[in-house]
């Protein structure tokens, strides 16, 4: 799925194949603009640039250099958690009955195959080795996923709290191009004159 100007724009310019760069990003923008440049690397018949806004902006990655072939927006993805899902913490009680460092690479190939490359893995692993106190506050999605793994091997958990998402965010979604991606609730694309900013590329992350 793509937003739906981007899928008319890349429709009207009917290239056969093609990757997407992103050139360069203005957060003090509202909405948050980006510069894109679609390239037609089947023919090469020419560039399109495109300027694209989002609105309700809430959290961005751009990983440079990096063109994709096959940008997508998901509404369900692991990344919308911290915005999307109930919000609570997991706390342990009782030391593991396993080899620790088991347990941490076991939690950490949980955190990864929701989160991949984009959200750093930071429990207090400091509390699991003292057995007692709060592991983690986050996403209930998440620490579910975590207490599994921690009652599996002899740690006893609790979670509690239930702080709701704010309504704000209830129409959020990512965009991947590459390696980056982009969350927001809507995204406009336009075609726009190419100019000498193609050759300059900008980078900010949140």
């Amino acid at each position: 799925m793509l937003p739906e100007s981007l899928r008319q724009i890349l429709d009207t310019i009917d290239y056969v194949e093609y990757d997407i760069e992103i050139l360069k990003t203005d957060i003090s923008a509202n909405p948050v603009k980006i510069d894109l440049l679609i390239r037609d690397i089947e023919n090469y018949s020419g560039n399109t640039a495109v300027s694209m806004r989002v609105f309700n902006c809430q959290d961005l990655h751009i990983n440079y250099p990096q063109n994709d072939t096959y940008p997508r927006l998901e509404t369900e993805c692991a990344l919308l958690w911290p915005f999307t899902d109930t919000r609570c913490e997991l706390y342990i009680a009782g030391g593991p009955s396993g080899n620790l460092e088991k347990i941490v690479f076991e939690l950490l190939l949980v955190h990864q195959r929701f989160f991949g490359q984009y959200i750093a893995f930071n429990p207090a692993i400091s509390i699991l080795q003292n057995g007692y106190g709060l592991f983690a506050k986050g996403s209930k999605k998440l620490l579910m996923a975590y207490a599994h793994i921690l009652n599996r091997n002899g740690v006893n958990t609790s979670i509690i709290g239930d702080l709701a998402p704010s309504a704000a965010y209830v129409n959020l979604q990512v965009l991947f191009i590459g390696g980056s991606y982009i969350i927001g609730d809507r995204f406009e694309c336009e075609v726009v004159p190419i100019t000498d900013q193609a050759d300059e590329r900008e980078t900010h992350e949140w």
